[in-house]
């Protein structure tokens, strides 16, 4: 049996569809403050950080590398996941699991995405199969009716 495991704080930024007020990493900073804070750690309380966001809707790449200081992962161990739709349970279930195995006690978990800072749109319109969806698709939903449609036939 592993070891249990508890979300013991939550950190989130404010909703609003543009934030010019802040550049990404400011703004993830901005929760990963508020998480530290509600779970009355500190910074150097945390073993390890898992991060995930879907870089290509900024068109920034790896862009956790550019904000280690912000959100207390310099000199930490974890990783960088990126699972399309599924960033962030992917983020979640991948600490879950290292804090379970005993390797961590303590990690901070971050899935972000900063919209006003790219084009999702742009992004998605190039996630189409090569064989027979691209030119044809726009974008996620127009790609996963082509698939649907095949497999159906």
């Amino acid at each position: 049996m592993g070891n249990r495991v508890a979300i013991v704080g939550v950190g989130q930024t404010h909703h609003r569809a543009r934030r010019p007020d802040v550049n990404m990493a400011e703004m993830v900073g901005e929760a990963v403050r508020a998480a530290i804070a509600d779970a009355q750690l500190r910074v150097k309380d945390i073993e390890a950080v898992f991060c995930g966001n879907m870089e290509t809707f900024e068109g920034v790449y790896l862009p956790d590398h550019g904000m280690a200081d912000e959100i207390g992962a310099f000199m930490r161990p974890g990783m960088k996941l990126d699972s399309a739709g599924t960033t962030g349970a992917a983020v979640f279930a991948e600490a879950f699991n290292f804090i379970a195995s005993g390797l961590f006690r303590t990690a901070l978990t971050i899935g972000f995405q900063k919209h006003d800072a790219g084009s999702a749109q742009a992004a998605l319109a190039t996630t189409v199969t090569p064989i027979w969806g691209r030119g044809a698709s726009s974008g996620a939903i127009a790609e996963f009716a082509q698939q649907a449609q095949i497999y159906m036939r």
